[in-house]
């Protein structure tokens, strides 16, 4: 299985939906992370860290939440 993951081409992604940390863009993996309800990307900050280095961790940054509060809450799941 290894073989086959590191042969994938995973391009970089940029979104102000989804906060990458630490940004990897050479990963072979990517990891998305949806919070809690009521949470924010910050919580997966420290599992992020912990990553390997050919891993990148993608957490899922909702509008009205963290450093996008300023904008309009969600109100229907279909927008998400």
């Amino acid at each position: 299985m290894q073989d086959h993951i590191s042969s994938l081409n995973i391009a970089p992604m940029h979104s102000p939906w989804i906060e990458f940390r630490p940004n990897r863009p050479d990963a072979q993996a990517r990891v998305l992370c949806f919070p809690y309800a009521g949470g924010s990307a910050q919580v997966y900050h420290a599992l992020a860290r912990g990553m390997p280095e050919n891993v990148e961790l993608g957490a899922v940054q909702l509008p009205g939440r963290w450093d996008r509060r300023r904008e309009p809450l969600l109100t229907r799941l279909s927008d998400a």
